[in-house]
């Protein structure tokens, strides 16, 4: 089925670039990398999703893509939540809302960003209305992109080891994952990277993440998660409050034990202007009515 896109995107496979805009008459172009896509058939619908990562002015871009292949636009349809993790699995930024779908978006695009000089990937979670609530996906992980030039200069990140309490440079951290089952801290909590998610089934109570303050530690996964929406009548209702209120939400960043609070994590609002969103046409509409008759 053909589409008309309010927005026209020049994409090419693997590495490629893309037209992010037009200022002062001159497009502007960012290097931007995808992770390999997925789809999915909910509900007689046909969806397409994935992360990519794109090189931005002194920051990282990280976006988190879901777009109808096949199937009518509704509002609420759709929703993303873009995260961005390093090289180490920490997780180090994340929105602080899921983004749903309006009325006529067949596409759309969510980002959050990394600023501070380091190298990262993008990797995200999308919801698909099944009829009856909503589906959960996870994205594959983005290839990894290095900051040089950020807006915010290297941090000596440094934390105490699960294992051994010794001090270690994130650089020199093990990048391995033990996808078998998550780690238990002397509280009885599961902790791990939120990157497991996808293959465990469930969260840790305790994902690892980066603070503002360039300590390393753990945020508890029901402060990180935001409230979801139900339908896609409560997802119109929660877009129209997320845009009324675009104030960060700062969470305690802890050690292993969960309970020693070392820093803080702030989860970042999406700001309507550096969301990418494609939506249908009165003409593709016209020809959707024909093919279905």
């Amino acid at each position: 089925m053909k589409r008309n896109f309010c927005k026209n995107l020049a994409l090419a496979t693997g590495s490629f670039v893309l037209a992010l805009g037009v200022l002062g008459g001159g497009i502007v172009f960012a290097t931007a990398s995808e992770s390999n896509h997925k789809t999915a058939t909910v509900n007689g619908k046909s969806y397409e999703y994935f992360a990519d990562i794109k090189d931005g002015y002194k920051s990282l871009r990280a976006g988190t893509y879901v777009g109808l292949t096949s199937g009518s636009a509704q509002a609420g349809l759709m929703g993303a939540l873009p995260r961005v993790y390093d090289s180490n699995d920490y997780l180090y930024s994340s929105a602080k809302e899921w983004s749903y779908s309006g009325e006529r978006t067949v596409g759309m695009n969510i980002p959050t960003f990394a600023e501070h000089n380091g190298s990262y990937y993008s990797y995200g979670k999308v919801k698909l209305y099944n009829g009856n609530g909503y589906n959960t996906y996870y994205t594959y992980k983005s290839p990894i992109m290095t900051l040089e030039d950020g807006s915010k200069s290297t941090l000596s990140y440094t934390s105490m080891t699960p294992e051994n309490n010794e001090v270690v440079n994130i650089n020199e951290a093990s990048t391995s994952l033990d996808n078998s089952e998550y780690k238990v801290n002397s509280n009885g909590e599961t902790y791990g990277s939120g990157l497991q998610e996808a293959t465990l089934g469930v969260a840790p109570d305790l994902i690892k993440a980066r603070g503002s303050n360039g300590a390393l530690g753990y945020v508890r996964s029901k402060d990180l998660e935001p409230e979801e929406a139900n339908n896609p009548e409560e997802a119109i209702k929660k877009q129209k409050e997320k845009q009324k209120n675009k104030d960060t939400k700062k969470i305690p960043l802890y050690e292993l034990d969960g309970k020693t609070v070392i820093g803080e994590f702030v989860l970042e609002s999406v700001n309507t202007e550096d969301i990418v969103e494609t939506e249908e046409t009165e003409e593709t509409e016209e020809t959707e009515e024909t093919e279905e008759k």
